[in-house]
């Protein structure tokens, strides 16, 4: 489905441009909270890859048997993104797991054991845009947006608006 089809099937609504500049000028915090959990996300995820990469590498995960002959994959998996192509029930993946647990406790993350701080941080960010599409949602009529390059449009329009309701741009 194209944008153009998602918008149409998607928007029940056409908000006038009075109303989306007001709907902006009401939620400018909302949109910087937003930004700034999204840079709290991606700076913890640097930082989490940074010193979760060498643990990676100290280990050779094979692929599980399943994903091999489906992907016509052979050999180590070389990048940790493919681990979830592993049987994750393995011992090398468990042991990748329990240490990565140690050094997010080495490097002050308090959150529960067996959690990510990365992962918790990207959720945060997807929570946040979720309530952030909802509330624009009574203007446009737009609650959902499956297609994922849609959605991220969605909520940069929206974001833009706050901006420059903000002062910006």
């Amino acid at each position: 489905m194209t944008a153009t089809a998602t918008a149409t099937a998607y928007a029940r609504r056409r908000a006038t441009p009075q109303e989306f500049q007001k709907w902006c000028e009401t939620h400018v915090m909302m949109a910087r909270a937003l930004r700034l959990t999204r840079i709290h996300a991606a700076l913890t995820r640097q930082a989490v890859d940074a010193y979760v990469q060498p643990i990676f590498d100290s280990f050779t995960f094979e692929y599980d048997p399943r994903w091999a002959a489906r992907l016509h994959k052979e050999g180590p998996i070389t990048k940790m993104d493919d681990l979830y192509l592993a049987d994750l029930a393995s011992a090398p993946v468990r042991a990748f797991y329990a240490a990565c647990d140690v050094a997010h406790r080495t490097h002050g993350f308090a959150g529960p054991a067996g959690h990510c701080p990365a992962l918790i941080a990207e959720h945060e960010v997807i929570t946040l845009e979720n309530l952030f599409i909802d509330s624009a949602a009574p203007l446009f009529g737009i609650r959902e947006i499956p297609n994922t390059a849609d959605r991220d449009l969605y909520i940069e329009i929206l974001l833009g608006g706050c901006e420059v309701a903000e002062g910006g741009r």
